[in-house]
């Protein structure tokens, strides 16, 4: 009987020093179905990598740096630490959304405007960086639809870069109902679960990283299939940066893509109304900055962005002029319509690139002078 009591309790310690490890090594979401892969791919969307946010991305452009740009992502694939769903009573929680310049890229982890902004604001706030790289408003919707009433953050700041404006209709979503972890399901048990259901699983100290951008001749990267016609409107360089994938092979005659956007008369005043109610509703203040792309304030990356936009650019005009600025007027209409607060950062981006570069030439991003500065001002402007 005593040698059964014994390997019992052997048993039973090693149950609990397995749970206690796995609890370590394993960390679940509380939230089990948020995840970025819902806002990041919206339905209807084609996508060919399903475990896109389990593990960590990179970043790079051969032709401005060697570096490569990790993007360590959380348990819900955002580029930020753990996100925790009950607030701290002593902090007020801010969340930043927006496209890739709020995620970070082409910048280190702690170079990020929301990580920028939390060593200016202190201990006591606590800043999420929910920025996604390549998304737009149909993105925002929904996932302040869901990260709202989640994590209630006090305020909430949508930076809007001036690509979010496009003739692409807005798509909306209704909510999903949250599915909460139970704390005292078994980890092991936790985790066979979350494998199953093809959940992300995160080991809390080491993950893989794979690029955003896929060299040829992954299909991905439209240099497999029409290299013969993507040819003529690159530089040699650029095309071979972007064969590889160490040059963002997206930007492909961007240029002549945003001069035309540019001049659209866009509105975003029923989407802003939809968040303003949201954030309303549960009691959180919304701000709505306009960040305006590098060639609206200064004409000196053009030569570079015409790298990748040799046909149609040959003409390029300058995108400074007051016709290629409508949509900060139109936002800060529509803002002033449904009472947000709103700031337009083109004039102290104006005036800063004067001084200093802000921006990688090549590939179009902010470098960390730029994200550091951006940061600076919102802070300002609190």
């Amino acid at each position: 009987m005593k040698k059964l009591k014994y390997r019992v309790a052997y048993l039973l310690s090693l149950l609990v020093l397995q749970e206690i490890i796995f609890r370590i090594c394993f960390p679940i979401p509380e939230v089990s179905n948020f995840n970025r892969i819902t806002y990041q791919v919206l339905k209807n969307d084609v996508y060919h990598d399903p475990d896109m946010f389990l593990e960590n991305r990179t970043w790079e452009s051969s032709l401005d740096t060697n570096y490569v740009f990790v993007h360590h992502l959380n348990e819900y694939g955002f580029r930020d630490d753990t996100w925790k769903v009950k607030k701290s009573t002593n902090k007020k929680r801010i969340i930043f959304i927006g496209d890739s310049f709020i995620e970070g890229v082409m910048a280190d982890d702690k170079n990020t405007i929301p990580k920028q902004y939390q060593q200016l604001a202190g201990d006591n706030y606590e800043v999420f960086n929910a920025g996604m790289n390549g998304v737009g408003m149909s993105s925002y919707l929904r996932l302040i639809n869901d990260i709202v009433p989640i994590f209630h953050p006090d305020e909430l700041k949508l930076i809007l870069f001036a690509n979010d404006f496009s003739l692409k209709k807005t798509v909306f979503f209704d909510r999903v109902e949250s599915e909460y972890s139970n704390p005292f399901t078994p980890r092991l048990m936790a985790i066979v679960n979350r494998l199953i259901d093809n959940k992300p699983l995160v080991f809390r100290w080491w993950r893989n990283s794979f690029p955003f951008l896929f060299p040829v001749p992954e299909q991905s990267n439209p240099f497999s299939t029409k290299g013969h016609l993507l040819q003529k409107e690159v530089s040699p360089k650029v095309k071979k940066a972007m064969q590889n994938a160490s040059l963002n092979y997206y930007k492909v005659n961007l240029l002549a893509k945003e001069t035309n956007a540019l001049k659209q008369p866009i509105s975003l005043q029923k989407e802003l109304g939809i968040i303003k109610a949201l954030c309303q509703k549960n009691n959180t203040k919304l701000t709505v900055y306009y960040l305006p792309g590098r060639n609206q304030v200064t004409d000196k990356y053009l030569k570079y962005d015409k790298e990748s936009c040799m046909n149609l650019c040959k003409d390029q005009p300058s995108l400074t002029t007051k016709e290629y600025q409508i949509h900060a007027q139109i936002l800060k209409k529509d803002c002033e319509q449904l009472n947000i607060q709103y700031y337009d950062l083109t004039p102290a981006l104006i005036k800063k690139e004067k001084k200093i570069n802000l921006h990688w030439n090549y590939d179009g991003h902010m470098n960390k002078y730029g994200y550091q500065f951006i940061a600076s001002e919102i802070y300002l402007l609190k």
